[in-house]
């Protein structure tokens, strides 16, 4: 049985996208190999709803939790004032050095077959670097998301060229790359050409285990959901302005909830005038609240910020989507989220394509809106369990 040093920073019971789709692969490949873990220790509230046995069947020896404490207005502090430090590559990055003296402190005697970090944190990337020439093992880096080319990270002039280099390092020391989707996959072979043969992907995933027991959907009025909110370059524009365009009498029919929203989204919504009996703004719920939500929804909807260039994102949210079996609605560039909308059966539209998503929101409202009904094939790719046969096959042939 390979001995696994398995580490991510985000883990369940905390609820952060990184952390559900990495519980996912943990509660996958845990009984299968002999698996040391690392993650981080935060300050912040548990979700009990989120795999909470995730480590059980693991030996308590084998759990190392490295503090973190996060501080959202020092870390913006940060940020604006000292680049340098926190975006080269992140802010994460005195967290991964003393989680590496930590390992060798608690595991350093151990002869891992391989490592297997997830990022982000982008550290994790020099954390598993560092890792692989003390153990002089395998190392397996998985990518929820772009590193130098991330356009979300705002690289200057100077923290841009820190970080590609810190990519090519990264990348050229690993032995094998995974990245979420298809179009990440061939977008980095075709940048390390060198490097094709051991970059691949797997696509997020969804657990049909954690959907509680939803009530049919029913009522006067169609509800159509957004969990989230909107932050950085992610827009809600397309929406505001679709629904502003509704007449009064499809506006009885139809009513909107933006849940786990942000002070920004709400923000955004008092600003619209749109009535409150036609969009509403939800606070943060848990998961499983969140998946109940989605599975009593007559629609949901997804929104990707508007990119022209380069659109190599799946956000994790769509794969919770997709399991929840509703009609889905998108609003994106090209790119995974079109992609994967279409071959299922949904409808995705351009940021500026606002009279077709009016057209759409009239249909809903009218309950003639049939979309989806995917085959059990479609959605093998997006199940957790066809997921972690992937990531083990990986781990055996590494």
């Amino acid at each position: 049985m390979k001995k696994i040093l398995f580490i991510s920073h985000s883990m369940p019971p905390y609820l952060y996208p990184q952390s559900i789709q990495i519980g996912r692969f943990l509660s996958e490949i845990k009984d299968k190999y002999d698996v040391y873990v690392l993650c981080a220790e935060e300050n912040t509230s548990a979700d009990p709803t989120l795999y909470p046995n995730i480590f059980d069947g693991i030996d308590q020896n084998k759990i190392l939790r490295v503090p973190y404490r996060y501080n959202p207005y020092w870390s913006y502090l940060k940020s604006r004032v000292l680049p340098l430090l926190c975006k080269c590559p992140d802010m994460y990055v005195a967290w991964g050095k003393r989680a590496y003296k930590e390992v060798l402190s608690s595991f350093g005697d151990i002869k891992f077959d391989a490592v297997l970090t997830f990022s982000f944190p982008f550290s994790l990337n020099l954390l598993g670097l560092r890792l692989k020439d003390y153990y002089e093992c395998k190392w397996i880096a998985h990518q929820s998301d772009p590193w130098a080319d991330n356009i979300f990270m705002h690289y200057g002039p100077m923290t841009r060229p820190i970080n590609q280099g810190l990519e090519r390092k990264a990348y050229g020391a690993a032995d094998r790359l995974i990245f979420t989707n298809e179009e990440a996959a061939i977008f980095f072979q075709k940048k390390y050409v060198s490097h094709k043969d051991k970059i691949s992907f797997i696509d997020h995933s969804f657990d049909p285990a954690m959907y509680p027991v939803a009530e049919p959907v029913s009522g006067a009025q169609k509800i159509v959901r957004y969990i989230g909110g909107f932050y950085g370059d992610r827009t809600a524009r397309p929406l505001l302005l679709s629904l502003s365009r509704l007449t009064p009498e499809v506006q009885k029919k139809i009513r909107f909830e933006i849940v786990g929203a942000n002070l920004k989204t709400r923000l955004l919504v008092q600003k619209s005038g749109l009535s409150p009996n036609l969009i509403k703004v939800v606070g943060r719920v848990n998961y499983a609240e969140s998946l109940k939500l989605m599975a009593e929804s007559d629609a949901l909807l997804v929104i990707d910020a508007p990119l022209r260039a380069n659109n190599i994102f799946f956000p994790s949210k769509l794969a919770d989507y997709i399991g929840s079996k509703r009609p889905i609605i998108g609003i994106s560039s090209p790119g995974p989220t079109q992609r994967i909308l279409k071959s299922l059966g949904h409808e995705c539209f351009d940021h500026n394509q606002v009279n077709e998503l009016l057209s759409v929101f009239e249909r809903i409202a009218d309950g003639a809106y049939q979309v989806g009904g995917a085959s059990s094939e479609s959605l093998a790719p997006y199940l957790k369990t066809n997921n972690g046969r992937k990531l083990s096959d990986i781990i055996d042939h590494v």
